[in-house]
């Protein structure tokens, strides 16, 4: 090629590098930045904005009143890995497939923050490590990327390496200073999930002369506990639900910390903020103790607040931690193969969770649970799930819906 035609390729590549730059430029610009807080292994029902009788929260209780707050929020899976996936795809556990500690987060995985970066977007992720780290290969679908080390320090004597909410909260306002708008940001903590192991003992809530087995040696009692091998007394209980609540009001103090800060730089009118959570924890309800086991309430279902400056107010028809990528698509104009439902679409659906022992199905006025053979059957409204509609002296007001019922023959959960 002539000098004089190499010249001219070099004009045209430039030119073409301008144009996507501009079309970039005019896909992002009056964008909202979207902000997505993930509080691992909070429960709704230990919020008093969700009803808890005791002020843990002042500073999300504050915050529910600038957003939409959904009641019956369900996560797709009982366990952090599988669950945070479904949230940030939109996919099902059996279709993401990362439901093992084998399974690596695939580059390829079609991602909230993929179709974000396609809009113009700027991603970061700041994450309490662990299933959410390196380790997962979670970094490579973000732009800036930090993480607590978990893993690098654990030591199975003490137990979990402490997640710190304002360590994270910390870390994203410093990276979020690096950055143009708009941005997406993921922030994940577990502070709550580490309610036994961090120094949350706040004498507020925690008795301070309690001495027993989850004081001693909390990292193989809480073993113990949650595979049924430790009977708990009532002193352990109360002291287990002292330290979740001290966990809450130290987490909720940094989230407070973090609003005033999106408020003081202006951001938090040109963000859209969503809170949520991957899963409940469970003190005793149902025979059960932490997380990963059954769909109960106090294990799937989890609080979801999003401040968008355009609705507020209680939306009770039931919604998914997967319907949050559509949600944030839908808003921004983004294309993206998210196959939930947005979060503000009101007709009748059915929600999922899958424990891989068992699964639940919210629809209409009702939630389901089935374990191999044995269905149960609750009315949404009954969150403590007391009154079994399928129990043998209980008519039962609505049979199993024939579109959930052909979903769950799908999934191999009915015949």
């Amino acid at each position: 090629m002539s000098l004089r035609g190499k010249k001219w390729l070099f004009v045209i590549v430039v030119l073409v590098l301008l144009a996507l730059c501009v079309s970039m430029f005019k896909k992002s610009k009056g964008q909202p930045n979207i902000i997505l807080i993930s509080i691992d292994s909070l429960r709704a029902d230990r919020l008093h904005c969700y009803g808890y009788e005791r002020d843990v929260s002042p500073n999300i209780d504050a915050f529910a009143k600038d957003s939409a707050q959904f009641t019956h929020g369900y996560s797709q899976a009982t366990w952090t890995y599988p669950s945070h996936a479904s949230m940030l795809t939109g996919l099902f556990p059996p279709q993401h497939g990362l439901v093992s500690e084998k399974r690596r987060v695939p580059a390829e995985l079609d991602t909230i923050m993929k179709s974000l970066k396609d809009r113009g977007y700027t991603t970061i992720g700041v994450t309490d490590g662990g299933w959410m780290g390196s380790h997962f290969e979670w970094q490579q679908h973000f732009d800036y990327f930090d993480e607590h080390k978990r893993f690098e320090d654990w030591d199975n004597k003490n137990g979990s390496n402490p997640g710190i909410f304002q360590e994270r909260v910390d870390a994203f306002l410093e990276i979020q200073g690096q950055v143009s708008e708009p941005f997406f940001a993921f922030i994940h903590t577990y502070e709550v999930h580490d309610w036994l192991y961090n120094d949350d003992r706040n004498e507020i809530y925690v008795d301070p002369e309690y001495r027993g087995p989850l004081f001693r040696d909390p990292f193989n009692m809480c073993m113990g506990l949650i595979d049924k091998k430790i009977i708990p007394d009532t002193a352990d209980f109360k002291y287990s639900k002292a330290r979740y609540d001290a966990a809450i009001f130290n987490m909720d103090k940094a989230f407070g910390v973090l609003i005033d800060s999106l408020k003081s730089k202006g951001l938090y009118e040109r963000s859209i903020i969503i809170l949520t959570s991957d899963h409940g924890e469970a003190f005793g309800e149902k025979g059960l103790f932490g997380h990963g086991r059954k769909p109960y309430n106090v294990q799937n279902r989890i609080p979801l607040l999003v401040r968008d400056g355009k609705r507020k107010g209680v939306y009770d028809h039931p919604v998914a931690l997967s319907d949050i990528p559509t949600t944030i698509a839908d808003r921004v104009r983004a294309d993206g193969k998210h196959p939930g439902r947005n979060l503000f679409d009101t007709e009748s659906r059915p929600v999922m969770t899958d424990t891989g022992s068992g699964a639940a199905l919210a629809l209409g006025e009702l939630k389901y649970i089935f374990f191999g053979d044995r269905t149960l059957a609750y009315r949404l409204d009954d969150l403590n799930e007391k009154e079994n509609l399928l129990a043998p002296d209980i008519v039962v007001e609505k049979p199993l819906p024939e579109e959930a019922r052909k979903e769950l023959k799908a999934l191999g959960y009915l015949r």
